[in-house]
């Protein structure tokens, strides 16, 4: 540096920041400015990114990052900082080391902005990575302050052009520079860190979700037109956060299992199988309850009255409910499509909003199908030919509010716990402030699980008290049959029924907990 120019000297010595490499002092020896920096054991991202290629196998991920620093530089002294996002890279993939070093990177340079200071030369070489992971941001040499570019006179002007950012380049081609300079801004600094942190990521080739979603994070970035990047790095920076948050909280979910990973790969089939589950045991229950206490008790005529209303009756709800789930399935399928193009944080909230309707139309189908029948069937078989008994036209109330009961409670149950165990997470790409977003979201979709699982503890004890008022008499063996397979069908599975709705309620509440990061 010649005599005259203490530029990047006086740029650094206002920047008191953990991730920037900092001045000490700066004296002129034989005719040159020499700055005495702080020394930080490290090597260059370039260096890092060299080695990384010359893996054996390209999915890397943040302990073998660590440990060939460390084989560099074997036992060194770690400051908190340090030894902390040391702990972090052990447990990080490939994706979300690339994250961690973007999101300090970042953090830095929103430092060096905040106090009107744009870098304008982010490349590997220009990035050092201590033996603990962390980097540090060096050489402001042609580093500018915001208010130059905005007048159009910036001290110094330059970059390397493989990193920079349109608006960068065009300077040096534009006619009036005064006023092509400044369309430079914050957006420039985040071009040149997208595209470090996506040649970092290329290098370990991984395909999944997980690598995807950052790559759209980074693809944002790294816009050529400067109003689709993010605006500035505190965007950025928060991206990049949420992006690591999300990460955790897939960490740490309830393993799946068998089912629900297949579920998760077939959500449409998943739902409509294992939602469809409460549906045909209120089906089987009801059966059995109407032919051990019903018809029973009814004469040749009465029994071909039922028999009629029970076709019609099924028909019409049935096509009912059948069009109610359609139009769900349809909805879902559109926003599963959606999904796959993993856009940051457009429409996500609109999305999530529908997955956890499902569990609501899940029991508007059970009502269609269910409810209606406790008004119709006693109403018909009374006014209809030979009318019925108050017994019996109870016992037909009981029937379909129990099919009911069944229905709506464990198909509410069955499809919160499914979404939000197997779709919901996948709805967050680029999402910022996860924490308060879900605090808005799940306490209310908890709040119904909960609220759900205490009615299929009643199941059981109400049915049981609803058949102590029963006809002592069977008219025919069958009619006995179907009332001892009846009770054991309340008593074993409805037991197995009950665990199964806390079961799932305890893991809603978990997943609620990840999410809204409560440590209760």
């Amino acid at each position: 540096m010649c005599l005259e120019d203490f530029y990047e000297g006086r740029t650094i010595a206002q920047l008191e920041h953990e991730g920037i490499v900092q001045v000490h002092s700066q004296k002129v020896i034989q005719g040159y400015c020499v700055i005495d920096m702080q020394y930080v054991p490290s090597i260059t991202l370039d260096e890092g990114i060299q080695e990384l290629k010359k893996l054996v196998t390209p999915e890397w991920n943040g302990r073998s990052w660590i440990e060939f620093l460390e084989r560099k530089f074997p036992n060194p002294s770690l400051t908190v900082a340090q030894f902390r996002c040391r702990e972090m890279l052990l447990k990080n993939t490939a994706s979300e080391s690339v994250a961690l070093l973007g999101m300090q990177i970042a953090e830095a340079l929103m430092h060096a902005h905040s106090k009107g200071i744009l870098h304008l030369d982010i490349k590997p070489e220009n990035i050092l990575i201590h033996s603990s992971g962390k980097p540090y941001v060096m050489d402001f040499n042609v580093s500018t302050q915001k208010i130059e570019l905005e007048q159009g006179i910036p001290h110094n002007f330059g970059g390397t052009f493989d990193y920079m950012s349109p608006e960068q380049r065009d300077v040096f081609h534009a006619n009036n520079r005064a006023e092509a300079v400044k369309k430079v801004t914050e957006a420039s600094d985040v071009y040149s860190l997208g595209v470090v942190l996506l040649k970092m990521l290329e290098i370990s080739h991984l395909q999944n979700r997980e690598a995807q979603a950052l790559k759209s994070i980074l693809k944002k970035a790294t816009e050529k037109e400067i109003n689709s990047r993010f605006a500035n790095m505190q965007q950025f920076y928060s991206a990049l956060k949420g992006y690591l948050k999300l990460c955790q909280i897939k960490t740490s979910m309830p393993s799946l299992g068998p089912i629900l990973s297949w579920t998760r790969r077939h959500p449409i089939l998943g739902l409509t199988l294992l939602g469809g589950i409460p549906q045909l045991l209120g089906a089987v229950v009801g059966y059995l309850y109407n032919y051990s206490q019903v018809i029973s008790r009814l004469g040749p005529v009465q029994i071909q009255l039922f028999e009629e209303l029970n076709i019609y009756y099924g028909i019409i709800t049935s096509a009912l409910a059948l069009s109610l789930w359609t139009v769900t399935l349809w909805h879902l399928s559109f926003v599963l499509k959606e999904s796959k193009k993993l856009k940051l944080g457009e429409g996500n909230s609109r999305k999530r909003e529908f997955l956890l309707s499902i569990p609501n139309w899940g029991a508007l189908v059970a009502t269609v199908s269910w409810l209606p029948g406790t008004l119709i069937f006693p109403v018909v078989m009374v006014k209809g030919k030979g009318g019925i008994e108050f017994g019996v036209a109870f016992h037909l109330v009981i029937s379909f509010l129990l099919s009911y009961t069944i229905a709506f409670s464990y198909s509410f149950i069955i499809h919160a716990y499914l979404t939000l165990a197997t779709l919901y997470s996948d709805f967050w790409v680029g999402d910022t402030d996860i924490e308060t977003k879900a605090r808005m979201e799940l306490p209310s979709i908890l709040s119904k699980v909960r609220s759900v699982t205490i009615l299929t503890v009643m199941i059981p004890l109400f049915s049981i008290l609803a058949l102590i008022y029963r006809n002592d008499s069977f008219s025919e063996p069958k009619h006995y049959y179907y009332f001892r397979t009846l009770l054991v069908l309340l008593v074993s599975p409805g037991t197995l029924g009950i665990w199964f709705a806390f079961y799932a309620r305890e893991q809603v509440r978990l997943i609620t907990k990840l999410f809204v990061n409560d440590p209760n």
